[in-house]
């Protein structure tokens, strides 16, 4: 334990509040129907699936590829390339925030029928070690 987290340990400061998600069910042009969980922190800005986004992966992306999402927050990026990869391709997306990945997570498991979404509570650094995130 670092001596930082003691008054958290002895109890003299809460632990960190958490915050819920709400799943909407976004019409997209050509994909049709996604839904989407959206993390209710004040101070998230209100993140959404759009064609065009899914559309700009798509001049990158074929389906059945493999991508990689680096830093992937609530997945409002991994969900657009899953889309442009389809259920025969991946996304992993990595996320070290556990509040954040919940959320993330829970993305992963809403389109299963068109997005295969592999969330990973990871972070990727230049090298080996351990870090700490604020």
């Amino acid at each position: 334990m670092k001596v930082r987290d003691l008054p958290r340990a002895l109890g003299f400061v809460s632990a960190p509040r958490e915050y819920p998600s709400d799943i909407q069910t976004l019409s997209l042009a050509t994909d049709g129907e996604v839904r989407f969980a959206r993390w209710q922190h004040p101070g998230e800005i209100r993140k959404t699936i759009t064609q065009e986004s899914v559309n700009a992966f798509r001049t990158l992306l074929r389906e059945g590829d493999v991508a990689l999402d680096i830093g992937a927050h609530t997945g409002d990026s991994t969900m657009p390339m899953a889309l442009a990869v389809g259920p025969r391709g991946a996304v992993f997306a990595l996320e070290p925030n556990p509040y954040v990945f919940k959320v993330l997570a829970l993305n992963a498991t809403l389109n299963p029928q068109t997005t295969r979404i592999v969330p990973l509570m990871f972070a990727a650094m230049p090298g080996d070690g351990e870090f700490e995130f604020e």
